[in-house]
């Protein structure tokens, strides 16, 4: 049970019934989901997107915490991402599949360990602009265990940090997909 867990299993899950791309979102309607088209639009660009929220509806307490986690993904890793934890991704479904394997299981927050993998490969991550809404649905659960969680996330990304030259040799393994559009796609199988 649990966020991680849940957020990890719905990849599984997925992946099961072989997609090409897996798009992820929260179900608390801050999202609009037309912005879609804006990470589908992207898919030639890039294998790994991420919708940042330009315009954060959330309390003050939470962007902060994902201000600090900018900071300390780009000081322990070298990455620079805007909205590492951001459930609004689009992914392409292979190179999800190599990157989840390269995550320990049980963490609390596995989209951040995504999009540092993402990040730190060959690969482009791509960050497109998304409307983001207050919360209409759902109970926010984590501000009453903020403090606790906050302190399970720090140790799992030091932990992931000393990870790092186990993951990095797997990262300069994994096959980087190149985007084509639909157009070149028909062209190279109608060549082979």
């Amino acid at each position: 049970a649990g966020h991680g867990n849940a957020v990890r299993n719905g990849y599984e899950q997925a992946l099961k019934l072989k997609p090409q791309y897996i798009f992820q979102t929260d179900s608390d309607d801050q999202f609009n989901p037309s912005d879609f088209e804006k990470l589908w639009d992207a898919r030639y660009e890039a294998p790994f997107i991420l919708g940042y929220r330009e315009v954060r509806h959330d309390p003050l307490v939470r962007i902060v915490i994902s201000r600090l986690n900018a900071v300390l993904l780009l000081v322990l890793f070298g990455v620079e991402i805007r909205d590492a934890n951001v459930p609004f991704r689009l992914i392409e479904a292979n190179f999800l599949s190599g990157l989840l394997n390269l995550i320990p299981r049980g963490v609390f927050i596995p989209n951040i360990f995504l999009s540092v993998l993402a990040a730190s490969s060959r690969a482009v991550l791509l960050e497109v602009p998304v409307d983001h809404r207050e919360r209409k649905t759902g109970v926010v659960t984590l501000n009453r265990r903020l403090v606790e969680v906050c302190k399970r996330c720090f140790a799992e990304v030091r932990h992931f940090r000393r990870l790092r030259p186990q993951w990095t040799q797997h990262l300069k393994k994994l096959p980087i997909p190149v985007p084509r559009r639909e157009e070149e796609r028909a062209s190279v199988g109608a060549q082979a």
